[in-house]
């Protein structure tokens, strides 16, 4: 009876945790809720924030003064850049509660295992979606058909103003254009995202989360989420995957004469590719060549290579305090060198100065050895996932977005010594079989001075 009981607890509990990881991976990532026009900005995130703050109190769960002093630090370079540059009173205390208590909240509800789920959401819901873009490019009368619902007036259907990006609800996002790949037109994949290259983001966070849980590189998700990142035709998300294929080759069992050899094939494939395709190396030359002719920073030639190139420049002009956290210490006017670039990795060094910065990089990396650490895997292997997450974040928002920045807050929370006592929080562990189970792990981690949770 005590274990049925249990049982349906854990259940609950389940379903709760994907549920509200879910949702806070689809608020992140789709159009759908960008082009709604709510009465106050940001309504869902204030709602997503009072719902987790709601259920962290009522899981009796406390703040961690870690993140508390974060919090401060954060607000004081907040007041600091607009001293300078221009301040919100509003958004200096709301963009702290909707960029860093939502994912605290998310990971102190549902505990260590957040990163399983997000591997299997963005695993299934790839699935989904990339089940839709194969019909949408084999069957041309069911492109047509999504091209139609572009326009509609579903409420089911949202998107940008210019339509060409919408959103089918949560599980697919329809583009209007194709692109040519060896002659053929053919739609990339954007899964459920707002691009395809935000979808190539997040296959590779998920097969560097999957590699660290299964330990191993080559497993069946992994292979899934691979040959699913190349229908993105994303040349980040493969330059991405390439990083993580040497760790893999390097790690093998293999002799080294065999490791040089696939070195070495990795690295001619990469090559011809970049020479060969034109989504690769053509369109990387293609945007640099535009960032040399270009003597002035404009909007209209608002490239990736030129977004990077402007993240620098803003760095340059202020890299102790940074600029540009909140929109208000921002400068939107074209020709300027204070202009503002919102690309990932390089927002993150021109927002915040080198300091803060610096602190972000560390945490994050942290944050991935100390998931390394838990699963028992090789430590090594946090430097080709970070590395591999900076190459997709250099063209991407997503860096110190919500599901990304768990890794963070991960990194802040725990060190090597408080990692396994932390494996009872969360409302899905507290009470399950494993969690009693883990005590007898803990007791053999003081004898043997090595952990291993068991594996999904």
């Amino acid at each position: 009876m005590i274990q049925k009981k249990h049982a349906a607890i854990n259940n609950r509990n389940l379903i709760l945790c994907y549920f509200l990881v879910s949702l806070v991976l689809i608020h992140e990532v789709t159009v759908f809720f960008s082009s709604q026009n709510f009465p106050i900005p940001r309504m869902t995130s204030l709602i997503l924030f009072l719902g987790l703050s709601a259920i962290f109190f009522l899981k009796g769960k406390k703040f961690d003064e870690k993140i508390i002093i974060v919090i401060l630090l954060l607000l004081s370079l907040i007041f600091l850049q607009g001293m300078f540059f221009g301040l919100s009173i509003v958004t200096l205390f709301t963009y702290p509660l909707f960029v860093l208590m939502i994912p605290f909240f998310l990971y102190k509800i549902v505990g260590y295992k957040i990163f399983n789920y997000i591997v299997n959401i963005i695993l299934y819901t790839a699935i989904i979606s990339s089940a839709i873009w194969l019909l949408q490019n084999l069957i041309p009368p069911f492109d047509s058909y999504l091209q139609s619902l572009r326009f509609s007036n579903s409420p089911f259907i949202q998107g940008t103003e210019t339509y060409s990006r919408v959103s089918l609800f949560f599980i697919y996002t329809i583009q209007g254009s194709p692109m040519e790949v060896f002659g053929i037109n053919i739609h990339r994949n954007p899964g459920l995202y707002h691009e395809p290259g935000a979808f190539a983001y997040f296959l590779i966070f998920a097969i560097g989360l999957n590699t660290i849980i299964q330990n191993s590189f080559w497993n069946k998700t992994n292979i899934i989420l691979s040959l699913i990142l190349i229908t993105t035709f994303s040349t980040a998300g493969y330059l991405a995957l390439f990083v993580l294929l040497i760790f893999a080759a390097l790690r093998s069992k293999i002799g080294i004469n065999s490791k040089a050899l696939i070195l070495l094939l990795l690295v001619s494939i990469i090559s011809i590719s970049f020479i060969s395709i034109d989504f690769m190396g053509q369109k990387i030359l293609a945007h640099y060549e535009t960032q040399i002719e270009q003597d002035m920073v404009e909007p209209t030639t608002a490239g990736r290579i030129l977004r990077i190139r402007r993240a620098i420049n803003l760095f340059s002009t202020s890299p102790i305090i940074g600029r540009g956290i909140i929109t208000e210490a921002r400068d939107f006017q074209p020709g300027s060198p204070y202009y503002f670039t919102g690309v990932g990795a390089w927002r993150t060094l021109s927002s915040y100065g080198i300091f803060f910065a610096g602190l972000i990089y560390l945490l994050f990396y942290r944050g991935i050895k100390n998931l390394c650490i838990l699963y028992n895997f090789n430590q090594r292997f946090a430097i080709y996932f970070f590395i591999a997450i900076l190459i997709g974040a250099s063209s991407q928002r997503f860096f110190l977005d919500n599901i990304s920045i768990l890794l963070f807050v991960f990194g802040l929370l725990y060190s090597k010594q408080k990692i396994v006592n932390s494996m009872g929080s969360g409302i899905l562990t507290a009470s399950s079989t494993w969690f009693l189970k883990s005590q007898k792990s803990t007791a053999r981690t003081a004898r043997t001075g090595s952990f291993c949770p068991p594996r999904n």
